[in-house]
């Protein structure tokens, strides 16, 4: 009898089980509307062009470096595109938005194989990076390069100063630096009322239990 009682028990919660429906718990705000990310400008001096000056630089979100490259974007969890001398490392804000947002937004502007020395460099990421997360743009000196090279190039004078070394990517002919840049304003307003619009983190999720979820 104590057999068959089991037995029946045992059956029930197999029942139970193939009617239970599943909890999957809303996903979390990719941004928490009260945390802040540090924000810092990194760059450093170029010599590879027979004494025309430039710079490169990349931007470092709590620590973690983003960068574009002839490959694409770049995301490294340190600084580590930089030489170790003459490196200059600035902070220049606190962010809601982080590196996803930076990921998501700039993706699709600086993909693999559209680099340009001239006019699509690391200094346009760099730019739109900052626009993105903190409104502010990259102060002009760093992008000399982009700024002679935009008057020179049509007289083939970049080559000769870069020994050759420099050729046009036609895949980057068609980037409108400022374009995107007035694009990414409006994406920025966009993001930040979202994540002032989203629930708090750490917020308690129904179906488990009161624990507490937070990023």
């Amino acid at each position: 009898e104590s057999k068959k009682v089991n037995r029946s028990k045992r059956i029930t919660l197999q029942k139970w089980m193939r009617r239970r429906q599943p909890f999957v718990p809303k996903p979390l705000p990719l941004t928490c509307p009260g945390s802040r990310h540090k924000v810092e400008l990194v760059f450093s001096p170029l010599a590879n062009m027979q004494g025309l000056l430039g710079y490169h630089s990349s931007v470092l979100i709590d620590g973690e470096e983003y960068y574009f490259t002839p490959s694409g974007i770049r995301c490294y969890p340190k600084l580590s595109s930089h030489k170790r001398m003459s490196v200059e490392r600035v902070e220049v804000g606190k962010s809601v938005l982080g590196g996803t947002a930076l990921l998501d937004a700039l993706s699709k502007h600086f993909q693999p194989r559209t680099y340009d020395l001239l006019r699509k460099n690391c200094n346009n990421f760099t730019d739109c990076g900052l626009v993105l997360l903190t409104g502010q743009r990259l102060d002009s000196r760093l992008r000399s390069v982009e700024s002679i090279g935009q008057m020179v190039d049509s007289m083939m004078l970049v080559q000769i100063l870069s020994g050759g070394r420099y050729t046009p990517n036609e895949q980057a002919s068609s980037y409108d630096h400022e374009a995107v840049i007035a694009t990414l304003t409006e994406q920025r307003k966009e993001l930040l009322g979202e994540v002032e619009d989203s629930q708090p983190c750490g917020r308690p999720l129904e179906g488990v239990g009161g624990q507490l979820l937070s990023m």
